[in-house]
């Protein structure tokens, strides 16, 4: 998700959870992006709802509300 440096890699022989998942990531360019969204149209994005780009599904929304500041939808997704 990008969040990667939360992480302190001083330390090489620290363990944790998740750890031999993460590096493979890395090691491997593969790894998904959280991202935010607005969506001009109007509708109101949903956790759960999939993004799709070229009529495949590249990611899924994560979280998302009208937002009324802003009077559209917003959202986070994992692209």
């Amino acid at each position: 998700s990008g969040l990667d440096w939360t992480i302190s890699w001083q330390a090489q022989n620290r363990e944790f959870i998740g750890k031999p998942c993460i590096m493979l990531q890395l090691e491997e360019n593969n790894f998904s992006r959280l991202v935010g969204l607005s969506l001009e149209a109007k509708a109101i994005l949903r956790h759960g709802q999939f993004i799709y780009a070229n009529e495949q599904i590249v990611g899924e929304i994560t979280s998302g509300i009208f937002s009324p500041l802003l009077k559209k939808s917003i959202a986070f997704a994992r692209i």
